[in-house]
């Protein structure tokens, strides 16, 4: 894909001052995203019952396809979360893990998701050990 005219930077309206580069956590959109967003508000604030009853459901069935294109796999595997933390929460409570079983997470996951690690499988202590000795290590 050929660089953009005036740079990648030039597809987000970020301060061009600052380097921002944590888009996981507080994800900045292009600009051709916010526009849509702006587009589909304008369709849901014109009509909220026809949108989000009729429409909504198909929009999010087309991203899906199209989603489940780029990353070469079937639509039905693929389902739309609030955020991350939604998606990994979600993963995390459908491992069919056992007592032996061992959950490692990094030090870089957030911490509401360390705690929910070791909140579900009763490993608190565990998760406690791990994190000091990960602070050691780093």
């Amino acid at each position: 894909m050929p660089e953009p005219e005036g740079g990648w930077a030039s597809l987000w309206p970020l301060d061009p001052q600052v380097r921002f580069l944590n888009h996981g956590s507080f994800g900045a959109c292009p600009r051709h995203v916010l526009d849509y967003q702006a587009q589909l508000r304008q369709l849901l604030e014109r009509q909220p019952v026809e949108f989000l009853g009729r429409k909504l459901p198909r929009l999010l069935d087309e991203a899906r396809r199209g989603l489940a294109g780029f990353l070469g796999c079937a639509a039905d595997d693929l389902v739309f979360v609030r955020n991350a933390t939604a998606g990994v929460n979600a993963v995390l409570r459908s491992l069919p893990l056992k007592s032996e079983d061992e959950l490692v997470v990094t030090d870089h996951a957030s911490m509401r998701l360390l705690r929910l690690s070791a909140q579900l499988y009763n490993r608190s202590e565990e998760y406690d050990l791990l994190r000091e000795a990960l602070k050691e290590l780093l």
